[in-house]
């Protein structure tokens, strides 16, 4: 076998050039386990490896996808509905300028799916592959003023940007060793979500003459507790409390 030959003579040169004695039987433990130890690393140094740690979707599996390459999207959908795929395109890349202005740098290239066979109406972002999944379902029951491909891509577009500050500094150099798994562990440890999503809230809100910062029904409950001098904490307000009704993560 010449790949185990040659494996042999790497582990060999190895060991001598440590000043170790060469192992004279290749029945050897130590020695067969260094070399076992080479073959399992050599894939992970010469080939590349991927990874998902995350789904999404029901789509049926008949289902054929098409794209749509920009400089900052693919753009993923069913065939069928190019059109729709199109309005979705432009009004990502219109609100991508306006989403990177309250950052000091830009977000990358990134792959957007769309899902029009969901029921609920929502968005994520994960990063485990990178990629963005819009529902392109409406919210029946909203009492926002805007179009809810508008709204969704001002929310989502904000995690991008949220989610990719973990790739910057300190996390840039642990990128290359741990991958898009660093990014998740950032956001993980540092940014709450109640963080991420009222930040998000805020985003759709400033980029709109909508959002849901001016949905009276959005904002009800806090208006009434605040006219009322009831007052929650950081804790409560966004942990929540078995005691006591407290907001949601969105507030």
């Amino acid at each position: 076998n010449p790949e185990w030959r040659l494996t042999k003579r790497i582990c060999s040169l190895f060991l001598e050039s440590r000043g170790m004695r060469r192992p004279v039987r290749s029945s050897n433990r130590g020695f067969r386990l260094l070399a076992a130890a080479v073959l399992l690393l050599l894939p992970a140094v010469f080939f590349k490896s991927a990874g998902q740690f995350y789904s999404f979707g029901e789509e049926p599996f008949q289902v054929k996808w098409r794209e749509i390459k920009t400089d900052n999207f693919n753009l993923i959908y069913p065939a069928g509905m190019d059109s729709t795929a199109r309005h979705y395109l432009q009004t990502l890349e219109m609100l991508r300028p306006a989403v990177n202005e309250a950052q000091t740098f830009n977000t990358t290239r990134i792959p957007v799916v769309l899902h029009p066979y969901e029921t609920m109406s929502n968005g994520s972002v994960s990063w485990a592959p990178k990629v963005v999944h819009l529902i392109t379902s409406p919210n029946p029951y909203s009492d926002t003023q805007i179009d809810w491909e508008y709204q969704l891509a001002a929310h989502e577009l904000r995690h991008v940007a949220q989610t990719e500050q973990f790739s910057q500094g300190f996390f840039k150099w642990l990128y290359p060793i741990f991958g898009e798994q660093i990014v998740g562990l950032g956001v993980g440890l540092f940014a709450s979500s109640a963080y991420l999503e009222g930040d998000a809230v805020i985003s759709e809100t400033e980029l709109s003459e909508g959002g849901r910062g001016r949905d009276a029904s959005f904002l009800m409950q806090i208006r009434a507790d605040y006219l009322n001098g009831v007052y929650y904490n950081y804790e409560r307000s966004s942990l929540g409390s078995y005691y006591r009704k407290a907001y949601d993560k969105y507030a």
